[in-house]
């Protein structure tokens, strides 16, 4: 897998490391016998070497290993020749150098290889981190063939705009990443203010607007049925009006009819006698009615009862009351 981390210890030789030896010295490797040739510049310029071209990824330096001629060919490859000063004291110097690397250091990956023989060597794959790349005295260079060269103004001019291109590509996706995390936590936040919103609001809302609905039929109903009571209530009293007045009417045929019963005509008469009988006699003590005299004189020559008739038939003429018809 391309995630697993590379080793950086082989006890023998790798099948990376056998092919560069048989390929020999070239623009992408670079053999040194000795680690005290091994310089700040050299680091320098095999990382401004790979930053020159897009399509270089890596440059290769193997310390303590010899190059060889082949006597019949003629063709250079390397012989493992091994770290007189040992394989710890080599890694450390070529990390320390790698360090003094400006204007920051470069990545170097430092692989171990045929520890376990009495040649071992390193393998250090070198990578420009901001090209480019210089040491303490300020030389930009870079490699052609088995040489160096100083980096000239377009090579200088393109490594600068490819350096803060990428500074931008970087820097962008890191935008992009933070505005996506950003994007996500802000759906995930509008989720939630729109379930409180549904929750707290609009549900509360659906909930008082059935209620209104529900209010408002039942004052429609009760609308309804208060007309309809009021229309009943006038109902009922024009029927209460109209049986007053037949009762009024009933009352009134009543009493006319109670007033021509014989016991009420009885009782009449009895009361207007009574009238007469003491109208006369008043009369006839005081002589104050011009009528005394003939009443005087008819008693004087008839009986009391007689008298008393003639007085109650002349009473009851000046009054208007008839008399009994005979039966």
């Amino acid at each position: 897998m391309e995630n697993e981390p590379k080793p950086t210890r082989y006890q023998g030789t790798s099948a990376e490391a056998r092919l560069m030896l048989s390929l020999g010295e070239s623009g992408r490797f670079e053999f040194k016998r000795e680690p005290d040739v091994v310089s700040v510049k050299l680091l320098a310029t095999l990382a401004n070497w790979v930053a020159l071209d897009p399509d270089r990824e890596v440059a290769h330096l193997l310390v303590g290993v010899d190059e060889v001629e082949d006597e019949v060919t003629g063709l250079a490859y390397g012989v493992p020749y091994g770290l007189p000063k040992g394989l710890d004291r080599t890694v450390a110097r070529i990390q320390d150098l790698a360090s003094k690397t400006r204007p920051v250091p470069i990545d170097a990956f430092i692989v171990e290889e045929n520890v376990a023989t009495d040649t071992p060597f390193v393998r250090v794959e070198i990578r420009p981190t901001m090209p480019p790349h210089f040491d303490d005295e300020g030389r930009r260079q870079t490699r052609q063939g088995r040489s160096t060269r100083a980096l000239t103004d377009d090579e200088l001019l393109r490594i600068y705009l490819d350096r803060e291109a990428g500074s931008f590509a970087a820097r962008f996706r890191q935008t992009g990443e933070e505005l996506r995390f950003a994007a996500g936590a802000i759906g995930g936040q509008v989720d939630d203010i729109a379930l409180a919103i549904e929750n707290s609001i609009a549900e509360p809302i659906r909930s008082l607007a059935s209620t209104a609905q529900a209010a408002a039929d039942a004052a429609a109903s009760a609308a309804s049925s208060a007309d309809s009571a009021e229309a009943s209530a006038m109902n009922a009293e024009y029927e209460t009006d109209n049986v007053r007045r037949l009762v009024e009417d009933l009352r009134e045929v009543v009493e006319d009819i109670r007033d021509d019963t014989p016991e009420s005509l009885a009782f009449r008469l009895l009361k207007m006698r009574q009238r007469a009988w003491w109208g006369f006699a008043v009369d006839t003590f005081g002589h104050t009615s011009p009528l005394s005299g003939l009443l005087h004189g008819s008693v004087t020559g008839c009986s009391h009862a007689a008298s008393a008739t003639v007085v109650f038939m002349m009473v009851s003429n000046s009054m208007g009351v008839k008399r009994p018809r005979r039966r």
